[in-house]
């Protein structure tokens, strides 16, 4: 009584109902893909060899196309149906790109973004990037990174699939995150159809979108940090932002909280 407490407050979120889309809605897909000089060899063999596998994954209705980046970023492929003839047309130019120079990740997204367009009705707007997220150029910092793909909320969600022994899975988890998506290591492409599948084929059930949790802390509270997340702060309290969630999905936040217990006992409004 009358002590200053440290607790931890755990927020768990379930997601349940129906899919916000009946049917599958039309995608939308960009893949982003390093083509630095820290891709050379493997890694971008690697990376070839899963826009490869990514594509099966895709409806012939949906819409597909490919940046690549080093020091620039550059359209490998513009936005196009994917037809028979698209897709012979895009495996042709990804087995065809080189890797050298700097890695400009920011500048990929970024073209990345711009290449999708405005998001239409009943569509869903994906870039997955395939790198290993060792950023030298541009926007480099991991924070920096996570606040960009941010930035495309709600309309894009960006999903990351890592390359290389050396890849930075710090860099790609806060891209992902930050982007309301996934992050996933591929060690090998033959054995990452589940990932493949869910980067992009798993929007279909998607039941909540757009998901923030806001901490609002009563006089008798102060929030000391939300453990592993980086919200942002708004009058309503801090605010940390979900991926978009599938039914049943689930979430958990924790927060290190600094309670100032009262001398009589009593509920405090938290």
């Amino acid at each position: 009584p009358g002590q200053r407490t440290e607790l931890a407050l755990m927020a768990q979120v379930v997601a349940t109902g129906a899919p916000l889309d009946t049917q599958r809605p039309r995608l939308s897909v960009c893949f982003v893909l390093d083509a630095s000089g820290s891709m050379k060899g493997t890694p971008l063999a690697q990376v070839q060899q899963s826009v490869h596998a990514l594509l099966d994954l895709l409806a012939p209705t949906d819409k597909v196309s490919v940046v690549a980046f080093s020091q620039q970023a550059s359209v490998v492929a513009e936005p196009a149906e994917l037809s028979a003839d698209a897709k012979r047309q895009i495996r042709r130019r990804v087995e065809a790109i080189h890797a050298d120079g700097q890695t400009n990740l920011s500048g990929g997204l970024l073209l990345g973004q711009q290449s999708l367009g405005a998001r239409r009705d009943h569509e869903r707007q994906v870039i997955v990037l395939l790198s290993d997220g060792e950023a030298n150029q541009g926007v480099t910092a991991a924070a920096g990174l996570e606040e960009l793909a941010a930035k495309m909320r709600p309309d894009i969600s960006v999903t990351t699939l890592g390359y290389g022994a050396k890849h930075n899975p710090d860099v790609l988890a806060a891209v992902a995150r930050g982007g309301a998506g996934q992050y996933w290591f591929i060690p090998d492409p033959t054995e990452a159809k589940v990932e493949f599948a869910r980067a992009v084929g798993a929007q279909g059930d998607i039941v909540a979108e757009a998901v923030e949790l806001i901490f609002a802390p009563g006089d008798a509270v102060e929030i000391v940090e939300l453990i592993g997340a980086r919200p942002r702060l708004s009058k309503e309290g801090l605010v940390l932002p979900l991926p978009d969630l599938r039914e049943g999905a689930e979430r958990v936040a924790v927060a290190r909280v600094l309670v100032d217990a009262p001398r009589e006992p009593q509920e405090l409004d938290a």
